[in-house]
């Protein structure tokens, strides 16, 4: 009689007993011990397909993980997974930050195993989970700036039916969160009635604007067309020219003490931050607007437009 034990990462087995006969009176006996590998299953980890992730202004952008998973016990063992998204530097580690909307995130819902990708049959050691992350405008570039020797990372944790667990991140990528220069303002400027000859002095209209990217930003003014008139943009007979209005950043003025409106840009060193709270956006500002109506002005409604665009702040 003769035992064959294979012990080679074995843990608690079933066991199966084999009797060998056929050689007349002679009876051989073989035991086999067949049991699970304690080994925890093995992972590896990419980010938004290893490109840079360029965010959405004002609003969330869908950033998914693949995460390649083999288990020698096969993949329907594997029990959870989950990842965690973050800026890297020296402080922090996706096991360690605390998930806020400029530099740490929670998957948006659990990890699930792909129906695109890699999946799961039956006896395969294979399969490939994907992980979504709403990653919000506030979040911090590495591209450029104070952060720009950082990166986005992954760090994603799996575990299997019997307590084995691994965790493992995207170390072989250089992912950079792009700096985005936005803003968000009011839609209307409208100073009611003014008399011809008169101007509105000390009653502003306000336009608010919103830092709806995540950079600092300036704001570049620039009227589109040159005037304001009652068929605009045709503007045909009758026109008021853009100059006579005035504006001011960030506190009231009475008209003559502005910035007069003109053609081509013209930047306000607003040095506006970029938000930190995508529930009640915080990084906002004011621009206070006035008119004044030459002698001579047709009496009509009359209408233009400016833009206002976000610069990156120098």
């Amino acid at each position: 009689m003769y035992l064959i034990t294979t012990d080679g990462n074995v843990a608690t087995s079933s066991t199966s007993y084999v009797d060998i006969n056929g050689f007349g009176e002679n009876e051989d006996s073989s035991k086999i011990t067949i049991g699970r590998t304690d080994l925890p299953p093995w992972t590896s980890v990419s980010l938004n397909g290893n490109t840079n992730i360029i965010l959405n202004e004002g609003t969330w952008k869908s950033v998914t993980t693949t995460i390649s998973i083999y288990d020698a016990d096969y993949c329907a063992d594997i029990d959870t997974v989950s990842a965690q998204l973050y800026r890297a530097d020296t402080n922090t580690s996706g096991t360690k930050c605390a998930p806020e909307d400029g530099d740490c995130y929670r998957e948006e819902v659990s990890c699930v195993a792909t129906s695109t990708g890699d999946a799961c049959g039956a006896s395969d050691p294979t399969v490939e989970y994907d992980c979504g992350f709403h990653l919000w405008y506030i979040a911090t570039p590495t591209d450029a700036g104070a952060q720009s020797s950082q990166i986005w990372a992954i760090s994603a944790t799996t575990t299997d039916v019997f307590g084995n667990t691994t965790s493992a991140t995207n170390s072989n990528e250089l992912i950079e969160v792009t700096s985005l220069s936005a803003l968000n303002e009011t839609s209307t400027i409208n100073y009611g009635t003014v008399v011809v000859g008169n101007n509105t002095g000390s009653v502003n209209q306000e336009t608010y604007i919103t830092n709806t990217g995540n950079t600092a930003i300036d704001i570049s003014m620039n009227s589109v067309g040159s005037d304001m008139c009652p068929d605009y943009p045709a503007c045909g007979d009758n026109t008021l020219s853009n100059p006579n209005q005035e504006y001011n950043y960030n506190s009231s003025f009475t008209f003559g003490s502005g910035t007069s409106l003109i053609a081509g840009p013209h930047e306000i060193e607003s040095n506006l931050a970029k938000g930190t709270n995508t529930t009640t956006p915080d990084g906002t500002c004011s621009i206070f607007w006035g008119i004044g109506i030459p002698n001579g002005t047709v009496i009509d409604t009359y209408t233009g437009q400016t833009s206002m665009t976000a610069k990156l702040d120098d």
